[in-house]
């Protein structure tokens, strides 16, 4: 067996590999193909068939197994594998400038695939066609209300603040809010004051005993600390999350408007909505989400986090150097999977958020507004997690 390849009814697909150690589950994973939508057949010299495990075994293993008997790597589907794997891939580079950032599209139109290198000019353009495209399809009757926007401190903080601007939103209708508690997050605030002074505005930064308040309802205590101490099971990404919400809304309120804006992005939508699909809920409208009397844009929907970040890349990294990890392992295998999206088939992950998108605004997630929490939530929160988060709520008041 001196090659594989794995037999459709569109012929034969050649498996390429470099090494006959690798896992024939690694070889076909490198091909492209979805392993475990393969099975082996051992076939001897009298035609006899045996199915063979094989995923788990290197080529060399596989060879050893076979002997003098054929191998036959048979798909489970009658799909064209070629036509959507094998594509040329064509490479744009502007020669006069240095990329910052490179990602691969498809229209899955016959072309080839397009892989660029985007120099930090290209992405801001292509962020800022993407948020103009947001303004025009999904708030065309903005006027000239105030905004008010949450800042991190990282390159999507700047992109978001000039996209916006670009798009026709007056800069004196901007007010950039940053909140402060979680020690990895508080770390953006030098950068956050720099991306504001960047545009020509001023970062309004609620501190920590301010957003005790918001959420709590008391200056006493910790709210991100005191987090941690009632839901050690949890992440401080939960409340965090939530803080962002209600801190914004709180500031809009006091700047009578009802407009805020945060820049999460494609991947984080994904996600959002293969975390809806596993737990069997609707998807949670966007790009534009109505919470309580708050309406909440997310411009930044369709733009990859890597293009973002590619308008700022010192930014984005000082951002990432300073993270905390995060233990949530439903989190971490809603984005792992929106992530391989585009990795498995090239601009598919902008017809899946387009087509999400459709179905979150026909049938979105209704939240249920609680008196026991002074804000919106899932429906069917039990008895015993409210009674929680009122020990947690109490615990600031009586510090």
């Amino acid at each position: 067996m001196n090659e594989l390849k794995l037999i459709t009814p569109h012929g034969n697909f050649f498996l390429n590999y470099q090494s006959t150690d690798l896992l024939v589950r690694d070889v076909l994973k490198s091909n492209g193909i979805p392993f475990n939508s393969v099975s082996a057949y051992k076939v001897d010299c009298m035609g006899n068939v045996q199915v063979i495990p094989f995923l788990s075994k290197t080529v060399a293993e596989l060879k050893d197994d076979l002997g003098d008997s054929s191998l036959v790597l048979r798909a489970d589907r009658n799909i064209d594998y070629a036509a959507v794997i094998n594509k040329d891939i064509e490479i744009y580079k502007d020669p006069d400038s240095e990329p910052t950032a490179e990602y691969t599209f498809d229209n899955h139109d016959g072309g080839n695939k397009k892989h660029i290198l985007f120099s930090q000019k290209e992405c801001d353009e292509f962020v800022k066609i993407e948020v103009e495209k947001f303004k025009d399809q999904f708030v065309p009757t903005y006027s000239d209300e105030k905004i008010v926007v949450g800042i991190s401190g990282g390159g999507d903080s700047n992109t978001l603040l000039t996209s916006l601007i670009h798009s026709g939103v007056k800069k004196k209708n901007i007010i950039p809010v940053m909140m402060m508690g979680i020690a990895d997050w508080d770390k953006g605030l030098n950068r956050a004051h720099q991306v504001c002074q960047d545009v020509g505005l001023n970062l309004f930064v609620v501190e920590t005993k301010e957003v005790n308040k918001i959420i709590r309802g008391a200056e006493g205590g910790h709210w991100a600390e005191d987090f941690e101490k009632f839901y050690p099971e949890s992440d401080l990404e939960v409340i965090g999350t939530l803080g962002i919400r209600l801190v914004l809304s709180h500031v809009a309120r006091q700047n009578d408007t009802n407009i805020i804006v945060t820049g999460l992005n494609l991947e984080d939508i994904l996600a959002e909505a293969v975390y809806s699909m596993i737990k069997g809920e609707n998807f949670s409208s966007f790009p534009v989400r109505q919470i309580d009397d708050i309406q909440i844009w997310y411009p930044l929907y369709r733009c990859p986090k890597r293009i973002l970040d590619g308008c700022h890349p010192s930014l984005s990294l000082e951002n990432y150097m300073d993270r905390y990890p995060s233990n949530l392992y439903w989190r971490a295998l809603s984005y792992c999977l929106a992530q391989s999206i585009s990795t498995i088939s090239s601009g598919a992950e902008f017809m899946l958020i387009d087509g999400l998108q459709k179905i979150s605004y026909r049938n979105p997630l209704e939240l249920k507004y609680y008196n026991e929490l002074g804000f919106s939530a899932l429906p069917n929160i039990t008895e015993d997690l409210l009674m929680e988060w009122s020990k947690y709520i109490n615990a600031g008041k009586n510090n």
